[in-house]
């Protein structure tokens, strides 16, 4: 196949849709490209669709030549040509649909459109540039970081910055293994008008108590350095950790600490189901007399004296 004389404009490669896509399996006498970029992807789904091989004879701005490998012979069929770049194309709209789409799902997206299964990593690597041309490379954002931080400080006089890099080391056996800071830990405080500030996040690759400690050391420094603060958290063993560090600032008299009941509720219903004894626990902690607490626990105790054994393994001044 020759096609000859190329228009020179600009392509729309990549932005079709699989509908599109389709239509590339067949060629017509007359048929007319964009540019030479379309023309080879063009070729690769219908090598692809129709599973047969060719080889380029002749290549440049003005000409481009193939032909089947197998011509004048019985044909060999295979998808070497289906690579990452015809692989890009197909699965670029879904990317811009849903950039969290599952490589799985890919998968099967692209086994139905061209007949075959293709590899993960193939898949993967495809994504990957399908996400690059979306949103940009994550050398790109990162570089980013340190304006945006500026934006903020200049919006918001007497924000506080610190940004920590942590080294990595990729095993090679796991090309697709990537840092990932997926985790946001926050603090937030409470104005004399019931108010909810926010003061401080720190992202993070996971809630740990290294990450808990590098958090709590700057939230000291930098923004409570008063004493006799109350800690309100869940009982993350992360964060337990990092604020029982003795010489960490975060011990009384500094600091004294609570369970929002909330998470504790949430804890509780892991263990034992049914909203009524969810609601009794609840009330029994959100009692501000210790009649009122009293009542509420003895009925906790009736339904079932194991969720006050539960409920017992927690002091009950930290309740809140």
């Amino acid at each position: 196949m020759r096609l000859e004389r190329l228009p020179d404009v600009e392509s729309d490669f990549g932005d079709r849709d699989s509908q599109d896509t389709a239509s590339l399996t067949e060629f017509q006498v007359g048929q007319q490209f964009q540019n030479k970029e379309e023309v080879v992807l063009c070729v690769k789904t219908y090598s692809i669709y129709h599973r047969v091989e060719y080889k380029v004879m002749e290549s440049d701005h003005d000409t481009y030549y193939d032909k089947c490998k197998e011509f004048g012979n019985s044909c060999r069929r295979d998808h070497r040509k289906l690579d990452y770049h015809v692989i890009f194309a197909f699965i670029l709209p879904m990317i811009k649909a849903d950039a969290a789409v599952s490589i799985k799902v890919l998968q099967n997206a692209t086994e139905a459109h061209f007949g075959f299964r293709l590899t993960y990593r193939r898949v993967w690597l495809a994504k990957q540039k399908a996400v690059v041309q979306k949103y940009g490379n994550w050398e790109e954002a990162y570089n980013e970081l340190p304006r945006w931080v500026l934006s903020v400080k200049i919006m918001m006089p007497g924000s506080i910055e610190v940004l920590k890099t942590s080294p990595m080391q990729v095993g090679d056996q796991d090309p697709f293994v990537r840092k990932i800071w997926k985790t946001l830990l926050v603090a937030i405080a409470h104005d004399g008008n019931s108010n909810t500030v926010h003061i401080a996040f720190f992202l993070v690759g996971g809630e740990n108590a290294e990450s808990w400690s590098f958090f709590l050391s700057h939230l000291l420094q930098h923004m409570t350095p008063q004493q006799s603060i109350l800690v309100i958290s869940d009982r993350n063993n992360g964060i337990k950790a990092a604020l029982e560090v003795l010489d960490g600032g975060w011990v009384p008299p500094a600091a004294y600490r609570a369970f929002r009941i909330k998470h504790v509720a949430a804890n509780f219903t892991l263990s034992f189901k049914g909203k009524d004894a969810m609601r009794l626990l609840v009330n029994a902690a959100y009692a501000k007399i210790e009649v009122d607490f009293d009542y509420w626990f003895d009925i906790l105790r009736t339904e079932d004296l194991t969720m006050c054994d539960w409920a017992n393994m927690m002091e009950y001044d930290k309740w809140t």
